[in-house]
């Protein structure tokens, strides 16, 4: 079987095109490919990619994901929530309201490519949780994904309606407390579904 075992695909956007430029993204993102790597895992490195670059990887890494035990999902960018949804956002993404849909990928959207029932699933997102300006008010969390199963560990860098804060150095805050957690010699993708998941403050 020439599928991997354990496969991860990491996404870091940060030159974005009407969004803001964010400093870390991208390290974020090749430090833990790295780090993924050292642990057994085949790793898929996107970096600053739009819309269709981003269909095109996640068709891609699914096709190679067809037997993988394990699947690892991180993004690291501009996201957007709207109705308790998280979308990430690729960098061709407009912040004008009128476009915004056609370039969004849902957590749910994510996930459909992924639909391996035996495949342990771990979504990590790294990206504010802040809320659309036009969002009503009376929508207070956000909303589990469609297609997430028990297999399925979903993972926010900050909590709901708050910004995840970029860090001095050369990565955030949360993937600087996931970096140490993954540089545990005893690290197993197993651990995270029963240990307290490292969180921004």
């Amino acid at each position: 079987n020439s599928h991997p075992q354990k496969l991860a695909l990491v996404i870091g956007n940060s030159e974005y095109q009407t969004y803001p430029k964010l400093k870390n993204a991208q390290s974020d993102a090749q430090t833990l490919s790295r780090a993924l790597s050292e642990k057994g895992f085949t790793v898929f490195l996107a970096q600053n990619i739009t819309s269709e670059e981003l269909k095109q990887t996640l068709t891609f890494a699914s096709t190679q994901a067809s037997n993988a035990d394990q699947i690892l999902i991180y993004y690291a960018g501009h996201s957007r929530v709207e109705n308790g949804i998280t979308s990430i956002v690729p960098i061709d993404g407009s912040s004008h309201a009128s476009s915004k849909n056609l370039y969004e990928f849902s957590v749910s959207q994510i996930l459909s490519y992924f639909d391996m029932p035996f495949s342990q699933k771990t979504i990590i997102i790294d990206a504010c949780l802040e809320i659309d300006p036009y969002e009503k008010k009376e929508i207070q969390n956000l909303s589990l994904p469609h297609k997430f199963g028990l297999e399925t560990f979903l993972v926010f860098a900050t909590s709901f309606g708050h910004a995840a804060y970029d860090g001095k150095g050369n990565h955030s805050v949360f993937t600087g407390a996931l970096l140490d957690f993954f540089a545990k010699a005893e690290f197993d993708i197993c651990l995270l579904y029963t240990s307290p998941s490292p969180r921004d403050s």
